[in-house]
């Protein structure tokens, strides 16, 4: 049986690991030159030769994770004494098991996958080759779809939001403090992202006013700089108003409000639509209820992600 992989990051590298234990031979689309994924640093933003930057990875970023849940079910993180380590860690430690496991025989690297469409039994994907430019048809009787979730951006909706005049960022494009030296900041998210780099941008920013709904966040883990805000009202062109009757004027908005799924690739035949951010239709939000030879690897929040893709790669691989 054929089996196609899109993605070498965590999910996708589990996957081809757990093929090839099954006597499949696996292909596996990369969009990049490396392995690793969303863990991947790469310096650029935006688009580079018409296509959206995959990696949200920031510089010197810690996980919200211990390494001890991190890695694989066979497969520890070990090396370091520390439990908080780096991205570049987490890299080392996904190059490794690319290495110990020989799967990069079986990752085509720098091909971007236009299209993946259902044709009679079979999954025809198209890919072009980012190095030559050529493009390929290839056909499979399985696919795993492990492109991730954290590089499509969610911007949510506020009142006049075009008419403040300053500048707009997602915390997908942030990658250093080059942007904030001595600026009035106004970071909109309650998620880890909204809080970590609130601190991180305060190092450099003249204030940094978080604006975030939750409960129980102690303004104690925050640097002095940096203010807490119940959510926008409003926008004006040079600040906002607040749901508290409030208002504070800054030159950046920084969305931390999290990431859409996105996979522009599949066709309709697929099967496949997102609505409300939720993935449709999946068995235990991995399997394709109407193409079970298609599965989505990595999909949940709030997981222990190696470990669940492991399981969800060895279910999905096993399965006729």
């Amino acid at each position: 049986m054929s089996l196609c992989i899109i993605g070498a990051g965590t999910a996708g590298l589990c996957c081809a690991r757990r093929a090839v234990e099954l006597n499949q031979t696996p292909t596996v689309f990369e969009l990049s030159n490396q392995v690793g994924g969303t863990w991947v640093y790469d310096k650029n933003t935006g688009t580079v030769d018409g296509i959206d930057v995959h990696s949200s990875m920031y510089a010197n970023l810690r996980t919200n994770l211990p390494k001890e849940i991190m890695g694989y079910p066979d497969f520890e993180i070990g090396a370091k004494k520390e439990s908080y380590i780096s991205s570049e860690d987490i890299c080392a430690f996904l190059n490794l098991y690319a290495d110990h496991f020989q799967l990069r025989k079986h990752i085509k690297f720098n091909s971007y996958v236009i299209r993946v469409l259902k044709k009679r039994e079979k999954w025809q994907v198209l890919v072009k080759n980012l190095l030559t430019n050529n493009m390929e048809f290839y056909y499979f009787d399985k696919i795993l779809i492990a492109n991730g979730h954290y590089h499509t951006p969610n911007y949510i909706q506020i009142t006049n939001a075009n008419l403040f005049r300053g500048q707009y960022l997602h915390s997908h494009d942030y990658r250093n403090n080059d942007l904030f030296h001595g600026k009035t900041v106004l970071v909109i998210g309650g998620g880890p992202s909204a809080l970590d780099l609130s601190n991180i941008i305060s190092k450099a920013a003249k204030q940094v006013v978080l604006s975030h709904h939750l409960n129980g966040i102690s303004s104690s883990i925050f640097f002095k700089n940096v203010v807490t805000k119940p959510d926008v009202k409003e926008f004006t062109e040079n600040g906002a108003y607040f749901m508290d009757g409030s208002y504070t004027e800054f030159d950046i908005v920084f969305f931390c409000t999290g990431y859409k799924y996105s996979f522009p690739f599949l066709s309709v035949t697929s099967g496949i639509y997102v609505e409300d951010n939720c993935v449709q239709m999946l068995y235990k939000q991995c399997i394709n209820i109407r193409n079970p030879t298609m599965a989505f690897i990595g999909l949940p929040f709030y997981v222990c992600a190696a470990q669940m893709m492991d399981l969800q790669a060895r279910c999905s691989i096993s399965m006729n």
